[in-house]
């Protein structure tokens, strides 16, 4: 594994959301190589989701994906972070992963809570566009032709909802919302965390939508203080 200045850290595991795939967050990525020199960093790109030019492609199950990613890192234990749909990757790896590879998780603009509330899929899936943004997302994005088949036909949200109780177990947990987010309901999902896993330290973006953190310097800075809590948490425990 990787060894940073400030003493031996786990490996980085960062999975991307509904996209252009990892090129989004070089930002972020960026961040790590320069705070963390030496460390290894794991780049995960969902395929089905990230607006590829192919013929056809691969769709894991939550086990097998799990199963990939566990032995990707050897049975080590690795700090996930994951955006968007990236979070609900990381419920697979914490539910069916074996105990202890999941040591720290950072989650940002996450769907895998509160997937039985009616907005999260209505909102991405069904809502009308309402913007040019929305136009954009809808036709460029939500009914690509991959994208569209995993989410209508792959998409379980029973399967992929994160219960907060399994969190309470983890050495770190950061969560960060975007206050204007068109598709989780940030509010909702602070309330439930601080209800049911009070350890989990949250933090909302005022006035960002969905994304918004990849293109705004100052909202990278706010991801890479709540990455650097829970990172610690590795170390003090």
């Amino acid at each position: 594994g990787g060894v940073g200045g400030e003493g031996e850290r786990c490996p980085i595991v960062f999975i991307s959301g509904i996209g252009i795939g990892l090129v989004a967050y070089l930002k972020l990525v960026d961040r790590w190589l320069e705070e963390h020199p030496g460390r290894e960093i794991f780049l995960v790109d969902l395929p089905e989701y990230s607006l590829r030019f192919t013929t056809s492609v691969s769709i894991l199950s939550p086990l097998d994906r799990a199963s990939a990613l566990t032995a990707m890192l050897g049975g080590r234990g690795a700090h996930f972070v994951g955006h968007s749909l990236g979070s609900v990757v990381i419920s697979w790896v914490i539910r069916l992963a074996p105990e202890g590879v999941v040591k720290a998780a950072t989650f940002i603009d996450p769907v895998c809570f509160l997937l039985f509330h009616s907005s999260v899929a209505a909102n991405f899936v069904y809502r009308p566009p309402a913007t040019p943004l929305d136009c954009l997302v809808s036709y460029f994005v939500a009914k690509e032709l991959y994208v569209n088949n995993a989410l209508h036909r792959h998409f379980r949200w029973q399967t992929n909802l994160l219960d907060p109780a399994l969190l309470e177990d983890i050495k770190g947990v950061s969560v960060v919302l975007s206050d204007h987010d068109h598709y989780v309901p940030s509010q909702a999902v602070e309330r439930h965390l601080n209800l049911e896993a009070p350890k989990v330290r949250t933090r909302v973006l005022g006035e960002h939508s969905h994304a918004q953190f990849c293109v705004l310097e100052g909202s990278c800075d706010v991801v890479m203080e709540e990455f650097r809590f829970a990172d610690e948490a590795t170390i003090r425990n």
